[in-house]
């Protein structure tokens, strides 16, 4: 297992998609989507969602969420916990949203509005080599 935060930014850095896991607001059962995301100026990371998605409402009920980014070539797997937050600032909001539009090559007009973003407090990072192991 690999435990070295700036290889972690690196891959987060060369990657757009993630699983995002949330819990239902409803049944309390898991659920998870693909989404985008973008890492901001300090390295904090942003997810993608549409304002009226099932994520938001989760998060509004509880905020523990957990991703997973992996590649097939060179396997690398990593795995992230943390707590999230809806992005409120709407100058921000509209910088992550040029952000993921210009790495996407698509327009922005192409997303869904009103459009939102989710801020995730990282719990501590780690990675591993390994495509079946998770970190």
């Amino acid at each position: 297992m690999i435990n070295n935060p700036e290889r972690v930014i690196d891959f987060l850095r060369n990657n757009r998609l993630l699983s995002f896991s949330t819990i239902s607001s409803e049944t309390n059962s898991p659920q998870i989507s693909l989404v985008y995301y973008v890492l901001g100026d300090s390295n904090d990371l942003f997810v993608s969602a549409s304002s009226e998605s099932d994520k938001i409402k989760n998060i509004l009920k509880n905020n523990r969420v957990a991703m997973l980014v992996g590649q097939e070539v060179d396997p690398i797997v990593l795995q992230i916990e943390g707590t999230a937050e809806i992005v409120t600032d709407v100058a921000l909001k509209m910088k992550l949203l040029l952000s993921i539009s210009n790495a996407a090559n698509q327009n922005v007009n192409s997303y869904n509005m009103p459009h939102n973003f989710i801020k995730v407090q990282r719990d501590p990072l780690a990675c591993s080599r390994k495509p079946d192991v998770a970190c």
